[in-house]
């Protein structure tokens, strides 16, 4: 193992657990360059024994730029962008519900986990989409729209429809 300070060290994993995207596989199915954490627990004579090591994919936030098929592009925090593939077997989120690739579009924040290929690209094996929400004073109010006034003094329109739900601090249905 390396850290990311350069300090190094050899751990001995067998008989410990080992999870890559979720699922048991071999220590063999760990590649270098994977991202791990480990379980271990203290022996008598002051070693250590690994007990578990799980793979962590790296993540990717931001938001949807354009979607061309199974790619992605997402403009990062730090005003980077990032290429995400779509593959067959991505599993799809929005906050904590299910959902589809049609979920994936321009506007949208998103994060991705997955895989790094060496073109920079991620695979993602799930992506979570950031449900839309707005806060602030309804400032007009349409049959099918709202207008609210954030804090700052600007103001988003907001379409609602019959399954819009609302939430009002101090209320609880």
């Amino acid at each position: 193992l390396e850290t990311a300070s350069g300090w190094t060290r050899t751990i001995d994993a067998t008989g410990a657990a080992v999870t890559k995207d979720g699922e048991t596989v071999e220590v063999s199915a760990l590649e270098v360059g994977d991202r791990i954490v480990f379980r271990e627990t203290r022996n008598d004579d002051g070693t250590f024994t690994i007990t578990a090591i799980q793979v962590v994919q790296p993540v990717v936030a931001g938001t949807v730029t354009s979607v061309s098929g199974s790619t992605v592009t997402i403009t990062t925090a730090d005003g980077a962008t990032q290429e995400i593939i779509l593959a067959a077997d991505t599993t799809y989120a929005v906050g904590r519900t299910e959902g589809t690739k049609a979920d994936v579009v321009a506007g949208v924040r998103i994060a991705a986990r997955g895989s790094i290929g060496a073109d920079g690209a991620l695979t993602a094996t799930q992506v979570v989409v950031e449900p839309a929400m707005a806060w602030g004073t309804v400032a007009e109010k349409g049959a099918s729209s709202l207008t609210l006034t954030t804090r700052y003094g600007s103001t988003v329109n907001v379409t609602v429809t019959a399954t819009t739900i609302y939430q009002v601090e101090g209320i609880e249905s």
